[in-house]
């Protein structure tokens, strides 16, 4: 569920017709925000996860935390700033264990941030840690993990073609 506090591009699904913006309605949208998305299988399913380099640590919205297991210790940070200069609080972190489109296992630690749910930005934490490289002409990020290549191939979208702004 997204809600919209200004003006956002919004992309319609193909199975929805119309998409309407009122105070009483939830919206079930996506919004295009053109970060580089890699498709992820979590316990069976496949979930978009979002590389993000203008983010300083991963981060992972309350849904994640059924997918993944709690780490001890404290976050290294309290919260969070989104664009906008809204700050978000850290409710802990947890560890999560994914396979990419190669079956290729690809662990990750992030943030679990309160007011945000389904999102999980992979940020420059995990690339500097890994000496991960995000190649936009192949569409992939890659990295060495125990002598093997791990390579995650992204889609991006752009905010050309049949884009709308919704009100």
């Amino acid at each position: 569920m997204t809600s919209v506090h200004e003006s956002v591009l919004v992309q319609r699904r193909p199975d929805e017709r119309t998409v309407t913006n009122t105070v009483d309605q939830k919206l079930n949208m996506e919004v295009s925000d053109g970060l580089p998305t890699a498709m992820m299988d979590v316990d069976g399913e496949r979930l978009p996860v979002k590389l993000d380099s203008g983010a300083r640590y991963s981060v992972a919205g309350t849904d994640w935390i059924a997918r993944g297991e709690r780490v001890q210790g404290s976050a290294s940070v309290d919260f969070v700033e989104r664009i906008g200069g809204l700050l978000l609080d850290v409710v802990g972190v947890w560890s999560f264990s994914m396979r990419n489109a190669f079956e290729q296992r690809v662990e990750l630690v992030a943030c679990i941030i309160d007011g945000c749910t389904d999102e999980f930005l992979v940020g420059v934490d995990f690339m500097q840690q890994h000496k991960a490289t995000m190649d936009f002409a192949r569409n992939e990020v890659r990295y060495v993990e125990k002598n093997h290549n791990v390579v995650s191939p992204f889609r991006t979208e752009n905010c050309e073609g049949n884009a709308k702004l919704q009100r």
